[in-house]
């Protein structure tokens, strides 16, 4: 069973250290390729909240849903998510940038994760982590939030948790 920190309807999630944004999956199944690679079938999902833009005064305690995109069928190579992850633990020892596609034998989507370093004013310890996605009918869909170290430990331990649950695939 998925230990999660945050109540979230996914297997695991990575929340943005505002709290405001977050990308979070369900790995569905895992089979081989003729290649021998091993894939996962993953719903993914990018959520966000921001401030309610019709009131007249600005207040951070009342967040309204701002956008919440769906990928319900997106197809990535375990062994280059594991590699992400060993990229993603230690993003903060050594700030670099890191870009991987997810998948990049697929034909008809393209899947990415990156890390950034910010160029923010206000965000020293954190890095910018952004998703890339292109699909038949989604030309493209770019989205990026900062995280910090306690929102990419959340993270790792639920996804490891959740490659667990799912086994291998034979």
């Amino acid at each position: 069973m998925t230990q999660q920190v945050f109540k979230s309807d996914y297997q695991w999630n990575l929340y943005s250290s505002s709290g405001r944004a977050s990308v979070g999956g369900n790995f569905l199944k895992t089979w081989r390729n003729s290649e021998g690679q091993e894939l996962i079938l993953t719903e993914i999902a990018i959520v966000s909240s921001w401030i309610d833009r019709t009131a007249d005064k600005i207040s951070f305690s009342n967040l309204k849903g701002d956008f919440s995109v769906v990928l319900s069928q997106v197809i990535v190579e375990r062994l280059r998510l594991e590699l992400f992850l060993s990229k993603l633990a230690d993003c903060f020892d050594l700030p670099a940038e890191h870009s991987i596609q997810l998948h990049p034998n697929a034909k008809d989507q393209t899947f990415a994760f990156s890390l950034r370093v910010p160029n923010f004013s206000n965000s020293l310890g954190k890095m910018e982590f952004c998703i890339a996605y292109s699909g038949i009918d989604f030309i493209e869909g770019k989205w990026s939030f900062l995280i910090d170290h306690s929102c990419v430990k959340i993270f790792i331990n639920e996804i490891n948790c959740s490659f667990d649950t799912l086994g291998r695939a034979a």
